[in-house]
């Protein structure tokens, strides 16, 4: 963040920004670790928490880089100001997580004709991941269920800004980046929520036309997030103790895949087709989740 915020070009811009993805797994990371410290009838309330935070900030940032770059004159200040924010949280973490033993170190040492193997390395460790993601079937219908799901959270809120920078809204920056805010609220209430609100036919019935709707589906939809993905998550990290942090790292890279198809596909849709059409295609989507659970039965 330091290093985007003194850039002086796009290049390295795209550059740092890359890196600075690649570091951003931290949140990631530590969603099976709270699932290791839980006991098993808690598993599921501590990855809900520590997802409920990764998931506020998403949305807070969305809130608070709209409020700098309506009021500040330089869009380097949200890095500057996120720099600030990852030295507290680095203090933090270095002040609560306790010291964990290395699972990779407590897996016993595969024997090959009499021989005593060395433990995984880290390509042996990416080959066991891949390997997982074919042949778990529990982990493949989460992935694509997670996928799928995330090409229709990000499709949602990269076109929203679309949606209420046009008529009849026309919200500047500003108002865009808090309107973010009442997606926290979802956040606030999935974990005592038990069923799922489906906001996008709301939208599409009715979010060029009024407020409300485009409302509903933002409440709505991060519930609706955060439900599958703790149910899913805590039902994957179940297949194997001592796997759990590679099944979520495949479980990690397909959300992020479908974030980043999401954010193609939506826009594309979008500016191609309007509001209806995509927020049509996510409906889609949504169906299409709906069948992948149902191929392998309600558990």
């Amino acid at each position: 963040a330091m290093g985007i915020a003194l850039s002086r070009n796009l290049v390295s811009v795209q550059a740092l920004s890359f890196f600075l993805g690649v570091t951003s797994v931290t949140p990631q990371i530590l969603i099976p670790f709270a699932g290791d410290l839980a006991p098993p009838e808690r598993r599921g309330t501590a990855i809900s928490i520590v997802l409920s935070g990764l998931l506020l900030g998403i949305i807070f940032g969305r809130a608070i880089g709209g409020v700098i770059g309506d009021a500040s004159s330089s869009w380097k200040n949200v890095y500057w100001i996120a720099v600030g924010l990852q030295a507290i949280a680095l203090a933090v973490l270095w002040w609560v997580l306790p010291d964990w033993p290395s699972k990779v170190e407590a897996l016993p040492k595969a024997k090959e004709g009499g021989v005593e193997q060395k433990r995984p390395t880290y390509l042996t460790i990416l080959w066991t991941m891949a390997k997982l993601a074919v042949t778990e079937p529990i982990l493949i219908q989460g992935c694509l269920i997670n996928l799928m799901n995330q090409v229709v959270f990000s499709s949602f809120w990269v076109t929203l800004t679309f949606l209420l920078a046009g008529s009849p809204f026309n919200y500047s920056t500003l108002q865009i980046g808090l309107f973010g805010l009442v997606g926290a609220l979802g956040v606030f209430t999935a974990p005592f929520v038990g069923r799922m609100i489906d906001g996008q036919i709301v939208l599409v019935g009715a979010a060029g036309l009024n407020i409300a709707p485009i409302i509903i589906g933002c409440f709505g939809l991060d519930i609706a997030l955060q439900l599958m993905q703790v149910s899913i998550a805590a039902r994957i990290y179940e297949i194997d103790p001592a796997l759990r942090a590679r099944l979520n790292a495949v479980f990690v890279i397909s959300g992020f895949t479908g974030q980043v198809i999401g954010s193609a596909l939506g826009s594309h849709v979008y500016l191609s087709a309007g509001w209806r059409a995509n927020y049509g295609t996510s409906i889609a989507f949504c169906g299409a989740m709906l069948l992948v659970l149902l191929a392998r039965g309600p558990h």
